[in-house]
């Protein structure tokens, strides 16, 4: 009988997406806004026996953008990774950024969950731990793992404070000729 792997990351943070995320699904849901106002006008300028063809068009961009836009105002992540996917697989090749939104949202998810990261840059780090362990002969978990890499497993970037925030004025005094 196969064990089950633990996700590292809590349930909510896998299934939820963060504001990062939000913000890319946010350009997502404009694209496919715009993608639909020239299906409005090849409709109302297209051939008579086409024009079905572009409602239709009109009707499914516009229905999948306002499942994205409803998903990621409510931090779904697999409603934004399927209206994403099935918009981009209907464009084609118009919907190559649909598909690369859906994509990365998985692989970003997949990350979250095994690692408890979902940066390259992070889970990479945390991969490294592991292996190094494993070939030592050790066991250790993904959270040790970020401890010994000094990656914080989940949690959002620490607020700026207030004196670092903006660059200092310089003293610049113009030369006299």
């Amino acid at each position: 009988m196969a064990t089950r792997r633990v996700s590292v990351a809590p349930r909510e943070a896998v299934v939820g997406i963060d504001t990062l995320e939000q913000k890319v699904t946010y350009f997502g849901v404009v694209l496919g806004f715009v993608m639909s106002l020239s299906s409005v006008y090849l409709w109302f300028n297209g051939a008579q026996h086409s024009r079905v063809g572009y409602a239709i068009q009109f009707a499914f961009i516009i229905g999948c953008s306002i499942a994205m836009l409803f998903f990621a105002t409510k931090r779904k992540r697999s409603g934004v990774i399927v209206s994403s996917l099935l918009l981009g697989m209907y464009l084609q090749l118009a919907g190559v950024a649909f598909l690369y939104i859906g994509i990365w949202l998985l692989i970003r998810a997949y990350r979250l969950q095994k690692y408890g990261d979902p940066t390259l840059f992070g889970s990479s780090r945390i991969q490294r731990e592991l292996s190094q362990a494993r070939r030592a002969g050790k066991a250790i978990t993904a959270e040790e793992a970020a401890e010994k890499a000094k990656v914080e497993i989940n949690t959002p970037r620490p607020a700026v404070r207030e004196s670092s925030r903006y660059t200092p004025k310089r003293n610049t005094q113009r030369r006299r000729k």
